[in-house]
């Protein structure tokens, strides 16, 4: 994800469990999340919060916070993942 860049020019690919895909090297985050986050949390939201939060601790948390007060009626797990290159 580039911070200069709208959500628009970011790369987003949602997959569903057991699948894969290869990352490019220009990868910061990755946010592996069920299902309880991703019913009510769209990728545009993710984009904004993880420009505004640069700990991915602190936006995993805040991307479950976000779930919850958007009533999710599933159970919400979230990790965030930094690359550094």
């Amino acid at each position: 994800m580039k911070r200069d860049e709208g959500p628009q020019a970011v790369n987003t690919t949602s997959l569903e469990s057991g699948m894969e895909t290869q990352v490019s090297s220009d990868l910061e985050y990755l946010v592996l999340a069920t299902d309880g986050l991703w019913d009510v949390v769209q990728n545009e939201d993710v984009i904004s919060l993880m420009r505004a939060t640069d700990e991915p601790e602190v936006a995993a948390v805040k991307l479950t916070e976000m779930a919850h007060s958007r009533h999710s009626s599933d159970n919400i797990t979230c990790i965030v993942v930094g690359f550094h290159h």
